[in-house]
């Protein structure tokens, strides 16, 4: 009889203990899913934000050239109109 209870003991243990990891397994992967989403969010909004922070250096670059060439007509005015004095 005190074998039998013995066995019981430990084959409830195991159940319990095989409950328990299947429990912490599934939070560890719930953990997990939930860390990987964020991530992906995370990298979506970069991308977001670097995408339109591109859009803005192009159209910068864009004005800072046609600022150039205005300027560079300027100087040619400039330097014509010393010639001819």
């Amino acid at each position: 009889m005190k074998d039998k209870r013995i066995i019981a003991g430990v084959a409830i243990g195991v159940a319990a203990l095989a409950a328990v990891g299947i429990l912490l397994a599934y939070k560890k992967k719930s953990k997990k899913d939930k860390f990987l989403s964020a991530a992906d969010d995370a990298a979506n909004r970069f991308k977001g934000k670097l995408s339109s922070l591109e859009r803005k250096a192009r159209k910068e670059y864009k004005n800072l050239v046609h600022e150039g060439e205005d300027l560079a007509g300027k100087a040619r005015e400039w330097a014509d109109k010393a010639r001819l004095q």
